[in-house]
């Protein structure tokens, strides 16, 4: 009997990404982590990643504070995490800022088990060597994990459920106390 919890399969996996990561680029400054599409798991990964227990540890960096830091300015002794952006969706790699791209001596595929595609995962390989960001593996998470978008809309349709519920109930609350009237 399996007795892991969904946390401690995450910090499983995290701390083999970051040995995984440490191993196959072992002078590596920055590691771009992607995956094909969204739901694939690729933060939660690298928030888990950057928990291991590593001779040169790992710092998360999010797509989003990209824009404000230079690779200059960063510590040599850390290996930057970037958690990069899903490949296939809006505009892709070309997020990821140029100086940052030429920054990365490798790359990450997170790929989910169920949705992501061998021929896609191969092109995502081919186009992150081009970019001079060479991938080192491939994550395959055999979770489902919900896009953040899917997740907003799932808890706006329970709220609008909630509401409707009780629309309803004041509305024969309502009726009863005209009819008892």
């Amino acid at each position: 009997m399996n007795d892991d919890t969904t946390a401690q399969r995450a910090a499983r996996l995290g701390n083999q990404l970051g040995a995984s990561i440490a191993a196959a680029a072992p002078d590596a400054f920055a590691v771009l982590v992607v995956s094909t599409r969204s739901g694939e798991g690729r933060t939660t990964l690298c928030e888990m990643a950057v928990r291991a227990p590593l001779e040169r540890p790992l710092r998360l960096v999010c797509l989003s504070e990209l824009q404000s830091l230079s690779p200059d300015e960063m510590d040599a002794d850390e290996v930057l995490l970037i958690d990069g952006p899903a490949a296939n969706e809006g505009i892709g790699l070309a997020a990821v800022p140029r100086e940052w791209i030429s920054a990365c001596d490798a790359s990450v595929i997170v790929a989910s088990r169920r949705g992501s595609r061998v021929d896609e995962l191969d092109e995502l390989a081919t186009l992150l060597e081009a970019m001079g960001a060479p991938c080192v593996g491939v994550v395959m998470n055999e979770r489902d994990c919900a896009a953040p978008a899917d997740g907003l809309g799932r808890l706006v349709a329970r709220v609008r459920r909630l509401f409707s519920r009780q629309t309803r109930a004041q509305n024969a609350a309502t009726q009863a106390n005209e009819v008892g009237s």
